[in-house]
């Protein structure tokens, strides 16, 4: 009898999952009708390069960034709300970890002018190929990327991937580094955020203080890859955040 109500215990919980995962979705999908068209005549904004001044093109910028980031966030969300509810699951497949790093150089490249933050890709040691989730990875490098670019201000931010090849243990140690040269955290900051990084699962508010969205959705996409986000930081000096990854010896080609 008590094994027939934990079993029902647990098949309402799925359903509660998947019913949160839906309507997650349905806002989501609302929401994105209205930002895309603000996208959309923003972009078209842009395109008059003499009737513009350039404080409204940076107002504009803004705007259209924001909208951007916002349906990228929305998109986030439902996915791991789907992830959680077990409606989808990772999608693992293989893929260069320094293109990726490109990539993202690449889509903050006009973003950073503007801001006039200096971005560096550094050469690092990245293994060739690895087998993840690449929308995954590139969502979590990609926050942390956001949050160094706003921290930096006319600053420095640098990228780089490393790897470790597999020792006794068996497997291949890969890390996203992004370091910024912007104001830092103090101590107490610096373990409130440390805190809620390895704080409890999504499912519960608990633990989410202090992160904002971008970073929180990172904490549960990183607990779906079994990483883990490392934080270093100093007043006056920057953060330096790290998405490492342990790897199977056959996920990843040296």
């Amino acid at each position: 009898m008590e094994n027939d109500n934990e079993d029902e215990a647990k098949e309402s919980q799925v359903r509660r999952d998947k019913s949160r995962a839906e309507f997650i979705a349905n806002i989501g999908h609302d929401l994105k009708t209205y930002l895309n068209p603000i996208v959309g005549f923003a972009s078209v904004l842009l395109q008059d390069d003499e009737g513009l001044e350039r404080e409204q093109r940076n107002q504009i910028e803004l705007i259209a960034e924001s909208a951007r980031r916002l349906l990228h966030r929305l998109d986030a969300l439902v996915e791991f709300q789907r992830i959680q509810a077990g409606t989808v699951s990772a999608s693992m497949d293989w893929f260069s970890p320094q293109a990726l790093l490109s990539e993202l150089v690449a889509s903050y490249a006009d973003r950073a002018k503007a801001r006039k933050t200096e971005l560096r890709h550094a050469p690092g040691a990245p293994p060739k190929r690895i087998r993840s989730d690449y929308r995954m990875v590139l969502r979590v490098v990609d926050e942390l990327l956001a949050n160094a670019v706003k921290a930096a201000g006319q600053g420095v931010v640098s990228l780089e991937v490393n790897h470790q090849a597999a020792g006794k243990e068996g497997f291949v140690k890969v890390e996203f580094k992004v370091q910024d040269s912007g104001a830092g955290l103090d101590a107490d900051d610096l373990a409130r955020l440390k805190k809620s990084l390895a704080g409890p699962s999504g499912k519960s508010a608990e633990g989410w203080e202090g992160l904002g969205l971008g970073l929180a959705l990172s904490r549960e996409a990183v607990r779906e890859l079994g990483a883990t986000i490392e934080v270093q930081s100093f007043p006056g000096v920057g953060c330096t955040f790290k998405l490492q990854m342990k790897l199977a010896a056959k996920d990843a080609e040296l």
